[in-house]
């Protein structure tokens, strides 16, 4: 693949150009493609001569480190300081200060999924519609909240696992503890128009004891007044809390939590690859009276709409990893499963315009500008790994942010992959 970028010294990320000469959908498919035999390597063509050529927005770059051997100490300290348009390289370890993003272009990527551990909530508030926030690759321990946002927020790769549904502050109605969809949530994205969550794996908190009754189960992740796209991730509802031998009459136990909760008459949210559980609901700690007395709890449902519209994408599979951070002058290596003998394509963009293109051919993160190189036909296997190169940029204390994204005709339909945010750094 021959790959072109013309390296313009930073000034502000949004004042660098970037001249992609868009490749017609119909030129691709007539490009020669290779069939191949699982095993064996599908050969990318360069580009077509009068393409022209590609300028590369470049971004200020900052390393995370929480034993000083970076920029910062705490990604706290880097999100709030470092201008809009930077990258942020997270090396792996525990932070311990709440990171507030607001109001600016910036990404935050961890160089190792799972072991870049941030003990206290994540918060993304605010973004304007010229801005996008990417944050790849945090263990999230309290979670995350993402509100009032009209532009594009994207979480890849990230994960929780909360631990304890707290107990609420004031009076506590415990009657209202056993009713389906009542549980809190950690995991929230409210009043945002446009944010996509990748392969990212949430759990609910499990439900807790309070006097003789049990606490519901938090969601996996709670949708509010949004329109949200989730390709390939994890959602399970804490268990509701069993109630005890009634001090009362009846004892309540907790609700389970729900995988995933789409509540408020705008909220849009389209999946694919979805993996959702519901928590089970409590039911009674054994006493003396056995489970006379106790209302057991309702158990969650993997995907509850209480609100707005939820639609499961009906189009083929095709999944595709990309790593999130590489060096510069390597060979990068992205991977592809789908359907064995469908053509596919690999779209390369600075970023991206989001829409959902509809149920019938999946969710589209429609490149802006971007330039489509064919790739080849998937093997029999249905899987296949290619490397691509990884230009430089051009000085040091800058970066680069590729988006790929992946599209096939399969069964006559246009089929896109999750889209993937790749950091080239010096």
């Amino acid at each position: 693949m021959d790959i072109r970028f013309d390296e313009a010294p930073l000034a502000n990320r949004s004042t660098i150009p970037m001249k992609i000469s868009a490749l017609p959908l119909s030129c691709v498919l007539v490009a020669a493609l290779t069939a191949v035999a699982t095993g064996q390597t599908v050969k990318v063509p360069t580009a077509p001569a009068g393409f022209g050529q590609q300028t590369v927005a470049q971004t200020r770059y900052f390393v995370v480190d929480p034993a000083g051997g970076g920029d910062f100490q705490e990604i706290a300290q880097a999100a709030a300081v470092a201008p809009s348009g930077s990258s942020i390289r997270v090396l792996p370890g525990t932070y311990t200060a709440p990171i507030v993003i607001r109001n600016k272009t910036i990404q935050l990527i961890a160089d190792e999924a799972g072991q870049t551990i941030c003990t206290q909530q994540l918060r993304i508030l605010n973004v304007d519609t010229e801005d996008q926030v990417l944050v790849s690759g945090l263990d999230l321990e309290l979670g995350f909240e993402i509100g009032d946002c009209a532009g594009q927020v994207t979480l890849q790769d990230c994960i929780t696992q909360d631990q304890m549904t707290p107990i609420p502050d004031g009076p506590i109605d415990w009657t209202q503890f056993p009713i389906c969809g009542i549980g809190g949530t950690r995991h929230l994205v409210r009043d945002c128009d446009a944010v996509t969550v990748i392969g990212c794996a949430f759990e609910g908190a499990p439900g807790r004891q309070v006097f003789v009754d049990g606490m519901p189960g938090h969601h996996g992740l709670v949708i509010e007044n949004s329109t949200a796209a989730l390709y390939g991730c994890e959602l399970t509802g804490g268990e509701g809390a069993a109630a005890t031998s009634p001090g009362h009459f009846p004892a309540n136990s907790g609700a389970g939590g729900d995988g995933l909760q789409v509540r408020g008459a705008s909220s849009t949210v389209h999946y694919t690859r979805l993996d959702a559980i519901g928590g089970l609901g409590g039911t009674f700690t054994p006493g003396g009276n056995g489970d006379f007395g106790v209302t057991f709890g309702c158990d969650g449902d993997p995907v509850r709409v209480t609100g707005g519209v939820a639609t499961e994408s009906t189009h083929p599979n095709l999944a595709f990893g990309a790593p999130t951070s590489v060096q510069a002058g390597s060979l990068g290596t992205y991977s592809i499963v789908g359907t064995p003998g469908a053509p596919v394509y690999l779209s390369i963009a600075r970023s991206n315009e989001w829409t959902a293109f509809g149920p019938s051919q999946g969710i589209l993160h429609l490149p802006a500008h971007a330039r489509m190189f064919p790739v080849g036909i998937l093997p029999p296997s249905g899987a296949l790994s290619r490397p691509f190169p990884v230009p430089a940029p051009s000085g040091a204390g800058l970066a680069i942010r590729l988006e790929l994204q992946l599209h096939a005709v399969i069964g006559g339909v246009d089929v896109w992959s999750e889209p993937r945010s790749v950091l080239v750094r010096n």
